[in-house]
């Protein structure tokens, strides 16, 4: 899996395990302590990651959706960690030959445990739009979409249910070898 940002600045590289598809959409599990490498501009290094489901949506054609991709992690009781529901408002979604890619768009949406639905990195959404220059059609589907996700988080619905705990169950059922580390050094 591959991130970069609307200039085309790499973001996050990280390997995950194809679980399988639904209705809502394309489940894949990323096992405890998976490399992720990340930008020298976000972060100055490799870090692992904590045990979670990656989400890629559909529509209601079945048609992969480019505008969010969602990170569902459980609550880890030894690391005191709650559970975890993270959304990436994204666009330009592709996918071929093992590698899905996508353009992370700054803006997320968080819940964690029980607590509120929150929209994170506003600021971070601005500055970048202006310096990178969204177009405003891009800008606008953005917060769209950031809202969009924060109905579906309350209310909560699919996929947020509950749909990924059954995933989730599959997921830890498996048997996953040590992932390397990705093979692309980001700029």
């Amino acid at each position: 899996m591959r991130s970069r940002k609307w200039d085309g600045t790499p973001h996050r590289d990280n390997w995950t395990w194809q679980l399988g598809s639904d209705e809502y959409g394309r489940w894949l599990w990323m096992p405890d302590n998976t490399p992720v490498l990340t930008s020298r501009e976000t972060y100055p290094e490799t870090f692992s990651a904590v045990a979670g489901l990656r989400f890629f949506p559909h529509d209601a054609a079945g048609a992969p959706r480019t505008d969010w991709s969602a990170f569902m992690v459980p609550a880890h009781a030894a690391r005191q960690r709650p559970q975890q529901l993270y959304c990436d408002v994204t666009c330009a979604l592709s996918a071929g030959q093992g590698l899905i890619e996508f353009i992370d768009l700054d803006l997320d949406v968080e819940q964690l445990g029980t607590g509120p639905v929150r929209v994170l990195d506003d600021d971070e959404f601005e500055t970048r739009r202006r310096a990178m220059r969204y177009p405003e059609p891009v800008a606008q589907r953005a917060r769209t979409t950031a809202a969009e996700l924060v109905r579906l988080m309350r209310r909560p619905a699919e996929p947020f249910a509950g749909r990924w705990r059954s995933w989730l169950r599959l997921a830890a059922a498996g048997d996953y070898p040590e992932l390397p580390a990705p093979a692309t050094v980001p700029a």
